[in-house]
Formats: C-alpha cells, structure tokens, sequence
C-alpha cells in the first residue's frame, strides 16, 4: 500500500512537470 502511494506521488509529479515545463 506504502509503495502505491509513493508511486503514485512520483506519476502526479511528473505530469505537473510535463504539464509545466517553465518552473
């Protein structure tokens, strides 16, 4: 359960890079 919430983190952190390039 620990794991998918980790990873799930990881995935939402990367579409709001993907999402926004320019930080």
């Amino acid at each position: 359960m620990h794991s998918f919430l980790k990873f799930f983190v990881l995935v939402l952190f990367c579409l709001c890079h993907l999402l926004n390039p320019i930080h």
